[in-house]
């Protein structure tokens, strides 16, 4: 279940602490940032709780999402994840000194915009090194490239993925209405 939020505070450009109270004290909690899980299976023991979070840089706004559930049920984001920095994954091979992620936006140049150095782990993860360009939907295209001791280079994996940028936070404002307890909102103004 959802859980309203009692308080944000900011600690640091990159980082924010979130507060709620919980339905029960047995509930778990999963906190959400533009849809991205944040803070996971998170317990307390009691109802009052908080967490820090971290922030991405450049976050123009950002949506904070908190829910409790029994034990044992994993939340699932209600907002889609903020579709211009996408999370790739591809399977190492033993061959491989480095990796180059390589981008190119639809009607562009391909581009190198990243070396990794390849791990001794069978899967690699990264997140993109660039914020894709998402204003009004635009396709990107982004290959791995596995890169051995001689520098040959093959492709690893690709993708095509489809970046939109999340809509422009609204302003609101409130002012004291007609009579004591009233306020006048204002959206957008």
């Amino acid at each position: 279940m959802l859980t309203a939020i009692d308080s944000f505070t900011t600690i640091s450009a990159l980082r924010a602490r979130v507060a709620w109270t919980a339905a029960a004290a047995e509930l778990v909690s999963w906190v959400f940032v533009n849809g991205r899980l944040s803070v996971g299976n998170f317990r307390s023991g009691t109802t009052a709780r908080s967490t820090e979070i971290t922030l991405e840089d450049g976050m123009g706004s950002i949506h904070v999402e908190v829910q409790d559930l029994p034990e044992g049920e994993e939340a699932l984001a209600t907002r889609p994840v903020d579709g211009t920095r996408p999370t790739l994954r591809w399977v190492e091979t033993e061959a491989a000194e480095r990796y180059a992620v390589m981008q190119r936006q639809e009607g562009g140049t391909e581009a190198e915009i990243k070396i990794t150095n390849a791990t001794d782990q069978a899967y690699a993860e990264l997140e993109s090194p660039k914020r894709l360009d998402g204003q009004g939907g635009q396709w990107h295209f982004l290959r791995v490239e596995t890169i051995d001791v001689r520098a040959h280079r093959s492709t690893r994996a690709a993708w095509s993925y489809r970046a939109m940028e999340p809509p422009a936070a609204v302003a609101v404002g409130a002012v004291d209405g007609s009579a004591p307890g009233l306020f006048t909102f204002t959206i957008g103004a």
